[in-house]
Formats: C-alpha cells, sequence, structure tokens
C-alpha cells in the first residue's frame, strides 16, 4: 500500500467515524431533550357515565381522581350533544361552583366567574375550564377523556 492510499484510507475512516459520533449524538438527544424540557406525560384515562340520569336533568356532577367534572346535556339539534368540563378553577385550582339559574360558574377563593361553555365571564381568571372530550357510544354511554 502506497503513502497515497494510506492517507486516503486514513481520510475516509476518519470521515465516516466523524459523521457516526455526529448521526449518535442526535439520535441520542432526540431521545433525551423531550425528557429534559417537557413535562412528564400521563397517559390518559376514561370515565364512563351511564346517560339515563342525563336524560331526565340538564346536567349531571361526577368525581374523578383529579377533581370534579359537569357534564351538560344539549337538546338543540336532532340529537343530544354533551359537554364536560372540569371545576378546577384556571386562575387558582379552586373548585367552582354551577349556578344553573344563571347559567354561569363562580370561583368561591377569587371571585372570578365563566360562562356555561367555560369562557372567562370575570377576572381574574384568563384562561376557560377545562374542556374535556365527550365520546357517546351506541348504547348511550358517554365516555370522558381525563387527561
Amino acid at each position: 500500500m502506497t503513502e497515497r492510499e494510506h492517507d486516503d484510507s486514513t481520510s475516509r475512516r476518519n470521515a465516516i467515524e466523524r459523521i457516526a459520533r455526529w448521526v449518535l449524538a442526535i439520535a441520542g438527544g432526540a431521545v433525551t431533550v423531550p425528557y429534559l424540557f417537557l413535562p412528564k406525560l400521563r397517559s390518559a384515562s376514561v370515565l364512563r357515565i351511564e346517560n339515563p340520569e342525563l336524560r331526565v336533568r340538564p346536567f349531571l356532577l361526577t368525581s374523578t381522581n383529579d377533581g370534579n367534572i359537569i357534564v351538560f346535556r344539549d337538546d338543540a339539534g336532532e340529537q343530544p350533544s354533551y359537554t364536560a368540563l372540569s371545576l378546577r378553577c384556571s386562575h387558582a385550582n379552586c373548585t367552582v361552583r354551577y349556578i344553573h339559574d344563571e347559567s354561569k360558574f363562580v370561583c368561591p377563593c377569587h371571585g372570578g366567574a365563566f360562562r356555561k361553555d367555560g369562557s372567562v365571564l370575570q377576572a381574574p381568571p384568563k384562561e376557560p375550564l377545562q374542556s374535556i372530550p365527550v365520546i357517546q357510544s351506541g348504547d348511550g354511554s358517554l365516555y370522558l377523556r381525563i387527561d
């Protein structure tokens, strides 16, 4: 092997080693960075609600490990639709109270208020109540995805 062939093979080997190191560094970073900078991801749980009570009443209160939830029935369309909201205030994490006659939620901690759809009605909250996805099954049961 001549000196030139030896230099060419060494420089190729060095280039391949450098590329391999970069690929490993990028792959390691892609796996590590989310754990360092993103909040811990929890798996969502699903809450099943059998529907008979909501056929009679316009809303239903229920509890989970993460707090209380209200589910509303809306009969405006051909089929009833359902909306679910967390009863945890977006400002201070206090449990809000629903006032049915006024169609609003009131926070006892700082006097904030929310409309029936969860949007802010009165400060200090700046964010709406958390909306919870609702899926209605063929048997009439409701499934709420709790994140």
